[in-house]
């Protein structure tokens, strides 16, 4: 989905989550942007378009996780340097269902956790 199309905007983070999906092991992931209608995960492998999948996030003071039921939007591979242990892959996640007062924890915990922009070096 392009940025344009999206209805709110994304925060740049870095949270550990764990997803599972369908006939596969559970897997560690990076969610690396949040909105409040999706976000994106650093993966260590392609996930397929349209692979429903629940996305388990465990904040800092919480006894439970927040989970989210989530479909595969895209997914690509990324670049990596060599030796650099980092994901194989992104994907965009939509939310198909998310409790509302998980939704605020998790947003406001996003905006508390925002990684400034990078400004470039001369």
């Amino acid at each position: 989905m392009s940025p344009d199309r999206r209805r709110s905007g994304r925060l740049p983070v870095q949270i550990p989550a764990t997803i599972t999906r369908p006939g596969a092991a559970a897997q560690r992931v990076m969610v690396q942007d949040i909105s409040g209608g999706g976000m994106r995960l650093a993966t260590p492998a392609i996930l397929e378009g349209g692979t429903r999948i629940a996305v388990e996030i465990m904040l800092p003071d919480r006894k439970s996780p927040v989970t989210v039921q989530a479909e595969v939007v895209w997914s690509r591979p990324v670049d990596a340097a060599p030796g650099a242990a980092s994901a194989a892959a992104e994907a965009g996640i939509q939310f198909l269902q998310l409790d509302p007062k998980d939704r605020a924890v998790l947003m406001l915990y996003a905006r508390l956790k925002t990684i400034p922009p990078q400004s470039p070096t001369p």
